[in-house]
């Protein structure tokens, strides 16, 4: 057993976090990973794909294709010391903040608060009032 504040040392220690999903909104478990330290083997056109290309934080791949998961755990393997230097230095430079609780709660807030202030009520053909555009 863990404590939770010992998971990100841990996590730390392995080269990778893999998770090739066929179903994936976001995936916020694996921006935990990368809090941890932690390289990302990931599925391509899913959850977090498109996020993080800029920078070398891990590897897409098809989770449909064997051979691709294959690849992208060898190339993960291999180049995991590489890719561990680049969130060090991304964490130290804030590259993952947008993904804090705190900033996506704000962030979320700010979406809501803009959405209220832009809605208006209006009547509907049964009498009753409806939230939307003018």
């Amino acid at each position: 057993r863990i404590p939770h504040e010992g998971m990100p040392h841990a996590i730390n220690r392995y080269a990778g976090f893999v998770l090739p999903t066929l179903r994936e909104t976001f995936g916020m478990v694996y921006v935990e990973a990368l809090f941890s330290g932690v390289p990302i083997l990931y599925s391509q056109d899913r959850g977090i794909d498109g996020y993080f290309d800029a920078q070398d934080v891990g590897v897409r791949c098809d989770p449909l294709s064997v051979d691709s998961i294959a690849r992208g755990l060898e190339e993960l393997a291999s180049h995991a010391p590489r890719m561990k230097a680049s969130i060090r230095r991304l964490q130290e430079d804030g590259g993952f903040e947008r993904f804090r609780k705190d900033n996506v709660c704000r962030r979320y807030a700010d979406i809501l608060a803009d959405v209220a202030e832009g809605a208006t009520a209006k009547p509907s053909r049964s009498g009753a009032r409806q939230i939307g555009a003018p």
